[in-house]
């Protein structure tokens, strides 16, 4: 198995976000399974540099975490697994609202 991105929803209805879609929500749940059992695993959004957030896979490999608000925009996440080169597929969303929610 590897490192993958499975879904992202909206704290607004706890609706999913598909990868190339928009929301009206500033803040969404991103989750997916892990190749290894706790690992920490670094979010990252926009190809950036720093990690936006990190979480820990569970033993039966799976990961969540809610991500700070989000700013208007296009936002590419990825996730990558602490002192491993994998990296998972890129979920696309759109946030079209300033709103916090």
């Amino acid at each position: 198995m590897t490192l993958t991105i499975t879904k992202v929803t909206s704290r607004l209805d706890n609706t999913p976000i598909e990868s190339g879609s928009s929301t009206e929500s500033t803040i969404v749940a991103i989750r997916g399974i892990a190749s290894k059992a706790n690992q920490a695993i670094h979010i990252y959004d926009n190809d950036g540099k720093t990690p936006i957030f990190s979480t820990t896979s569970n033993k039966d490999l799976s990961w969540d975490s809610w991500l700070n608000p989000l700013d208007v925009g296009e936002h590419k996440f990825k996730a990558k697994l602490q002192g491993d080169e994998e990296v998972s597929n890129e979920w696309v969303i759109t946030v079209l609202s300033s709103n916090t929610h």
